[in-house]
């Protein structure tokens, strides 16, 4: 498994408990709130003789209020910041991946008007994560 399918199954699986979550894109007719999550940049570090990654995700909500936004991007933060192997340990990766450590190094917050003139709010993080290959 490559680490990005490898980080994209343990952020789901983390994460899923808030409300609905969607990798790269959302549906077009996806109900908010949602929240989605998506590669910014990154890749291989050569910075150890084990491959190592750092990749930067970002993970937003989309929702109707921007109150609502607020409250799931702070209970999906809860679960991401600092949550690695090296730090709390709750998402550690599988079996070709360690996850070492998740650090929030950015927010996401932006109003987008639909065709109605009515706002969508994006509310979110940006993580820089580091993973090694085992």
């Amino acid at each position: 498994m490559s680490a990005i399918s490898s980080l994209y199954t343990a952020v789901f699986d983390a994460i899923r408990g808030v409300g609905l979550v969607y990798a790269d894109y959302a549906p077009q007719n996806a109900m908010r709130p949602y929240i989605v999550f998506y590669f910014t940049s990154g890749g291989n570090t050569r910075e150890v003789v084990n491959n190592r990654q750092r990749i930067v995700l970002t993970v937003k909500c989309v929702a109707d209020n921007v109150s609502e936004a607020h409250t799931m991007a702070s209970a999906f933060n809860a679960i991401l910041e600092d949550a690695g192997g090296q730090e709390t340990g709750v998402i550690d990766g599988d079996s070709q991946w360690v996850i070492t450590t998740i650090t929030q190094n950015g927010t996401v917050h932006y109003p987008e008007y639909d065709s109605m003139i009515v706002p969508i709010y994006h509310v979110g993080f940006e993580y820089e994560i580091v993973m090694e290959e085992i």
